[in-house]
């Protein structure tokens, strides 16, 4: 007689084909697999950033490394980075390989869409020391990558950082393949204007790239009034303040000044120190709406 609650697969790296990502969704959250109790210590270590406890589990039991460790099938990696514990990454990354790195959730998600979406800039960095391709891996169900996480979570060190670390080749081709519509979109509901020139000047295609619905950049910062003169209901003080901000916006492709060196490899010199939303959409939609 078959069983009636077969364990979900181990995890996978990112990019598995559909019919992983509907295993990993079916039985997320549900996973009761022998190992959960085996490995609840080391779980609490993760959540708490014990890594005294963690070193202890992996010379005994060097499977633990990446072994799941919760119902959402994650491994301590996972765990740890979604409670951003800086240490404790750093120690676990220099003992796993740069595939291990790419070992997704039940969601599909690796570390790095974690640390994404938790906008944490030291998560983000240490894996991709040992493994730069991470910032082209896909997470299901979806299938889109870190970068695109990070703009719907709206954490603009982090979107500048794997803005500059995210390559346009396939797969996925997140500038010009089909979720560009949806990264430029989110792009500008978080406001990352300054990101979104940074973009465009290189891929100009991400101007008129639009989602399933036909929607695209315009159709985004119509939902955006405030972020123009026009659309701003504001106090006498707050209109003398406003006409006080640069009314242009200098960039040449390259980051602006906020970013450390050590944030990408060979950067570019800094041109650019502040952009105001308000200054940049203006600067941004005149290229091409003239």
């Amino acid at each position: 007689m078959g069983n009636s609650n077969p364990e979900p697969p181990k995890p996978t790296a990112a990019n598995g084909s559909n019919e992983d990502a509907v295993d990993r969704l079916k039985y997320c959250g549900q996973y009761k697999g022998g190992d959960l109790r085996r490995y609840q210590d080391l779980y609490k270590a993760a959540l708490a950033g014990d890594w005294e406890t963690a070193e202890r589990t992996f010379e005994s039991d060097p499977e633990a490394k990446t072994a799941i460790v919760s119902t959402r099938q994650e491994t301590a990696l996972h765990v740890a980075t979604s409670m951003g514990q800086t240490r404790f990454l750093e120690k676990l990354v220099q003992l796993l390989s740069p595939k291990d790195l790419e070992m997704t959730d039940c969601d599909g998600q690796t570390a790095l869409h974690i640390a994404a979406i938790y906008g944490s800039l030291d998560a983000v960095k240490t894996p991709l020391k040992k493994n730069k391709m991470l910032t082209q891996m896909v997470g299901a169900p979806n299938g889109v990558t870190a970068l695109f996480s990070a703009a719907y979570y709206d954490s603009k060190d982090v979107m500048w950082h794997l803005t500059l670390n995210t390559t346009a080749d396939p797969p996925p081709r997140p500038f010009t393949g089909p979720k560009a519509g949806g990264l430029i979109r989110g792009l500008v509901w978080s406001g990352s204007y300054d990101v979104c020139l940074h973009l465009l000047e290189r891929y100009p295609n991400l101007a008129t790239a639009t989602i399933e619905s036909q929607q695209g950049m315009l159709s985004a910062l119509t939902d955006k009034p405030s972020d123009f003169e026009s659309g701003c209901k504001l106090h006498f003080w707050q209109r003398c303040i406003y006409h006080l901000l640069p009314e242009e916006v200098v960039l040449d492709g390259h980051m602006p000044t906020r970013l450390l060196k050590n944030d990408v490899e060979d950067p570019d010199p800094a041109v650019n120190a502040q952009t105001s939303p308000t200054s940049a959409v203006t600067h941004w939609t005149r290229g091409f709406v003239s």
